[in-house]
């Protein structure tokens, strides 16, 4: 598990808010037979009071060589 908080503070132009990522993945060596293959879900939520986003989800694969 990774988590990942980010701080947004832009005195210049009074904005303030923040994401909180958090992931959550595995390998994929004993299942597939292959090395370097991985999946992932990285859900986020947003907070502060000029937040971007209320949430997010992210799903993937990745392959390293």
């Amino acid at each position: 598990m990774l988590l990942d908080p980010q701080f947004i503070l832009d005195y210049e132009e009074d904005v303030e808010f923040g994401l909180l990522d958090a992931e959550f993945g595995t390998m994929l060596d004993r299942f597939i037979g292959k090395q370097g293959h991985s999946v992932y879900v990285r859900p986020s939520i947003g907070f502060g009071r000029d937040r971007l986003t209320d949430a997010s989800i992210e799903v993937g694969y990745k392959i390293v060589w």
